[in-house]
């Protein structure tokens, strides 16, 4: 897991934005561990819970020798159903594992990680922007972001659609961490799909194919679900749902997605939307590092940051598949300070209207506060 960048209207929206990190029992030490998968920015909180086979490898930090800066220097000792393997160590069977560290830190604090049984979790596939939303009870205007994911899953044939999983406690949907993790796709009917090996869920589908997907961490393996192809000729409605995240004195439209149903009002995702901006002053960016083309990244940098304060409005508006849906969207923006070397993001036009289109990525630098929540986690 990497440290998020400063993110201008997203930062302290949602908790950890550090790396993972167990807090000691009396708070006199912190023990970071990159590479552990947990959700952190969503909710991984006492007690600390991790699935057998899971590497910990930990990075001290405390007042004292942050202080001195030896915290490099720290000896970690664990003890309970984990063994070590180098400088790190590696989950085993269920039970309770106790941390300490040395001097100058807290000697007598303790921290606690819980291995768990494999069979008490269970693991699902969700877009990181939906989770985001749900988790942090952002306003949402239009349509819905969907935080959980129907089963089977119906995904549009030749997008590419990724999702992350994450692993969650059976009974009470506490986060499970885990790392070193491998999404596997077993095609059960018509064309195999085009899958990219890694940790999280990440194909192109075909409109005769359907597949079994799992999630795997050392020797346990967990169903995912179906994943089935769909034809874009499905889609029979669309609307347009826009994500706003809050900032001081007001709030920002930060993603849009596209909610398109079929005849049977079921969930399609990657549904290659077409995106406009037919009123307002928005920037709009298609990214890989949202979870498919059937979302795109919205900044409000096309006006100068003192401008931006006060009521404003815009209208979104997708297309795709001879269905259309806009959005009349309104909020109260969030003022900067003014910026003598302010130029309006590539993707805008002019000040009545940016008249912003997109069907593809494009680089520009506002692009970077909106994913670096995402991208931290890859």
């Amino acid at each position: 897991m990497r440290v998020c960048p400063v993110l201008a209207l997203l930062a302290g929206l949602l908790p950890g934005c550090d790396e993972t990190r167990v807090v000691s029992e009396a708070a006199g030490f912190e023990l970071g561990f990159a590479g552990l998968h947990s959700e952190a920015w969503v909710d991984w909180r006492p007690p600390y819970r991790v699935v057998p086979g899971t590497r910990l490898c930990p990075a001290v930090r405390c007042a004292a020798c942050e202080a001195d800066d030896s915290c490099a220097d720290v000896a970690v000792t664990a003890s309970g159903p984990v063994h070590a393997e180098g400088a790190c160590f590696v989950a085993d069977a269920p039970g309770v594992s106790e941390w300490r560290v040395g001097a100058p830190c807290d000697e007598q604090d303790r921290a606690r990680i819980t291995v768990v049984a494999a069979e008490t979790v269970v693991a699902a596939a969700r877009p990181w922007t939906d989770r985001a939303a749900a988790a942090a009870e952002l306003e949402i205007q239009g349509g819905a972001f969907a935080a959980e994911l129907p089963t089977p899953l119906r995904a549009v044939a030749g997008s590419q659609l990724r999702l992350d999983v994450g692993l969650y406690d059976r009974a009470d949907g506490h986060v499970v961490g885990w790392s070193d993790g491998e999404v596997r796709v077993v095609p059960t009917r018509g064309r195999a799909p085009v899958v990219y090996p890694g940790e999280a869920l990440e194909l192109v589908v075909f409109a005769d194919t359907a597949a079994a997907t799992s999630f795997t961490v050392g020797a346990a393996t967990w169903p995912i679900g179906q994943v089935v192809g769909v034809p874009e000729g499905e889609a029979r409605s669309l609307a347009v749902a826009v994500m706003l995240a809050p900032g001081e004195g007001g709030a920002t439209p930060a993603i849009a997605r596209a909610e398109v149903r079929d005849e049977q009002g079921r969930l399609l995702l990657g549904m290659p939307v077409t995106w406009s901006l037919p009123a307002g002053a928005l920037a709009l960016t298609v990214d890989r590092g949202l979870p498919g083309p059937d979302w795109v990244a919205i900044a409000d940098a096309c006006v100068p940051p003192e401008a931006r304060g006060g009521p404003r409005t815009a209208t979104i508006r997708a297309e795709a598949g001879g269905l259309a849906g806009q959005l009349e969207l309104r909020w109260s923006g969030v003022v900067g300070a003014e910026d003598p070397d302010f130029a309006p993001a590539e993707r805008c036009g002019e000040a009545a209207g940016c008249g912003c289109r997109s069907r593809a990525g494009g680089g520009w630098v506002g692009l970077w506060l909106l994913l670096g929540l995402r991208r931290r986690r890859r």
